[in-house]
């Protein structure tokens, strides 16, 4: 079986970590399941940056992308942005 590719944002990854007040959580819950069962992949490289630096998804989805494409991340973000070495981030200031 051959695995499908999604992308999810920020509006569906915090259903998986705030109860209150969220409408859909049980369709997000399903993506989670269907990741954790291996039945769908879920940006992995993200949410392991995000991981390793301690960063939100968010944040770590812009060096992600920059790594895939070997870019130049530009960005005024530098403080969470520039945690690592391995992919070339800018700041704004200095481009």
């Amino acid at each position: 079986m051959s695995k499908s590719q999604i992308i999810v944002d920020t509006s569906v990854i915090i259903k998986w970590l705030s109860l209150d007040n969220e409408s859909y959580i049980d369709r997000a819950n399903v993506i989670l399941e269907d990741v954790q069962n291996q039945k769908i992949e879920v940006a992995v490289d993200t949410f392991s940056l995000a991981s390793k630096l301690g960063i939100t998804y968010y944040d770590a989805s812009f060096l992600s992308l920059d790594k895939l494409y070997k870019a130049t991340l530009v960005t005024e973000n530098i403080k969470h942005q520039g945690k690592t070495k391995d992919i070339k981030v800018v700041a704004l200031k200095d481009y």
